[in-house]
């Protein structure tokens, strides 16, 4: 597509229903999985204010602006648990192992998938972490230039195929065709130029994809109120020769984005720790009062305040009675619990006061099996999203015929355990069926190689299939205890 030189800005500036309806969500969920100073100066957005609260209290209360960060470690548990161990991939073109050339290019891109030094495995952590507080992550498949390519290889690096991960907030519209596959998509992104330069500004740059070609615009009036931005550079991108736009969309369903479930919960949670702290903090620093018929008190002062009434006045708190204090603490507590109910992980926000049935083994064990679901389901996202976008890469140098299997993610280790435990069970009910213990021993040897390759469980299977019968085991069990005990008697 040939793009025009000039764009109006109300055009490109234009931005998808879903980005006008989600945005500033995500502005919100980015602060509350960050916290620390980010949240900190943007307090005000959290810290609701009461109604006539005078504007000087309000600061104070800002200024010891406090949170708990419990969506951010929900997250980083997900992630951590996720990638305890590295998943396995491997990479055929068919059936047939990739040639030396292709295997080495496969082991550069799945160590430095990024440029930057980042593993395949690493970025899509960072993948993960979008998922849970966005819902979205777009990755942009991208290579050199080919006037690029040149230099880069003569510094010794070729030109591989590289990603580069976008959050949705950047990715402001896109457009797709009727089958759903991108057709277009815009990019919004910040750029500082110069450093030192008396024009050093930074500016937004609009980069436009569609299937063969990118552009990118900027605003070129230096400051000067422009109706339409400039393009300053086009070419094709990496993967004109497929007809594809360069981008691989990942999403998970609503009812795992984590950092939406719970925002209400940690909001509120927000603010009512932020309410109690500083009740306690007005509860540590009382105020003196003097009751004297003396216009002034002969005193020493120190660092405390005072306050002088007449003996008829009468000064006190406006507030509910020492039980507050108790209230709000239980409401602490109890959405702590919710919010990492919400999250799959209502172990975790149990209190140490919990009962002891809460605390048992049998209770932990049942209150994990949320959380594992959701495990599950996050490692076929991962699995699916890894295979999809390394064979994106490899389109880039024409392998249209890669097959890629992502192994690991798994994590039913528990009802592996039960299962084995019903196996065994079955095995001493002394069944005469042949077929029910080949399958029984097909299944048990699956799931225990369930992280292996492919081939690997097909060949232990052809195994099974092919050994001995189970009544062929009790029969060869029974003539070897025949011959030990007759070779016992002679």
């Amino acid at each position: 597509m040939a793009f025009p030189s000039t764009i109006k800005k109300e055009l490109i500036c234009r931005k998808h229903p879903t980005w006008d309806e989600f945005a500033s969500a995500w502005q919100r969920y980015d602060l509350l999985a960050e916290g620390g100073e980010r949240l900190r100066k943007s307090a005000n957005q959290f810290l609701v204010r009461k109604p006539y609260e005078p504007d000087d209290v309000y600061q104070v209360r800002l200024s010891r602006f406090c949170y708990e960060n419990h969506i951010g470690a929900v997250i980083g548990w997900y992630i951590a648990t996720l990638f305890a161990r590295d998943p396995e991939i491997d990479v055929k073109r068919g059936e047939i192992d990739l040639n030396a050339a292709e295997e080495a290019r496969k082991d550069r891109i799945l160590n430095d998938s990024d440029r930057q030094g980042h593993a395949f495995v690493d970025f899509f952590r960072n993948v993960l972490r979008d998922l849970l507080k966005y819902r979205t992550s777009w990755v942009l498949v991208d290579r050199l230039p080919q006037e690029r390519e040149s230099r880069a290889d003569e510094k010794g690096r070729d030109s591989d195929p590289y990603l580069v991960r976008w959050e949705p907030r950047a990715i402001t519209n896109w457009f797709e065709d009727d089958d759903g596959e991108l057709e277009q998509v815009v990019l919004e992104k910040s750029v500082r130029r110069g450093l030192i330069e008396a024009e050093a500004l930074e500016q937004t740059e609009y980069w436009v994809y569609d299937r063969t070609d990118f552009a990118v615009y900027a605003d070129l009036s230096k400051g000067q109120d422009s109706q339409e931005v400039t393009k300053v550079r086009e070419g094709r991108h990496a993967l004109a020769s497929q007809k594809r736009v360069p981008f691989v969309r990942l999403s998970i369903p609503c009812e795992h984005w984590l950092s939406d479930r719970a925002s209400l919960a940690v909001c509120e949670h927000l603010d009512t720790d932020n309410t109690h702290s500083f009740k306690l903090f007005m509860a540590n620093l009382p105020v003196l009062v003097f009751y004297s018929e003396q216009s002034e008190i002969s005193k020493t002062l120190a660092e405390w305040s005072y306050m002088q009434l007449a003996p008829g006045d009468k000064a006190e708190w406006l507030e509910p009675g020492g039980a507050s204090f108790t209230h709000s603490a239980a409401r602490l507590s109890d959405k702590r619990e919710e919010i990492y109910r919400l999250c799959y992980l209502g172990f975790q926000g149990r209190s140490t006061d919990a009962t002891a049935s809460a605390l048992s083994g049998e209770s932990k064990r049942a209150d994990m099996k949320p959380a594992q679901d959701v495990q599950e389901a996050f490692g076929d996202k991962l699995r699916t999203g890894m295979d999809l976008v390394l064979r994106t890469m490899l389109l880039v140098d024409g392998i249209t015929d890669a097959t890629v299997e992502v192994r690991g993610f798994n994590f039913i280790d528990d009802e592996i355990d039960a299962f084995m435990r019903t196996v065994e069970e079955a095995r001493r009910l002394s069944l005469t069926s042949d077929t029910l213990y080949e399958e029984l021993d097909v299944r048990a040897t699956t799931r225990l190689l369930q992280d292996a390759k492919r081939e690997t469980i097909e060949t232990a299977v052809e195994e099974i299939r092919a050994g001995m019968k189970h009544s062929e085991k009790l029969e060869q069990q029974r003539q070897d205890a025949e011959f030990a005990f007759g070779g016992q008697s002679q």
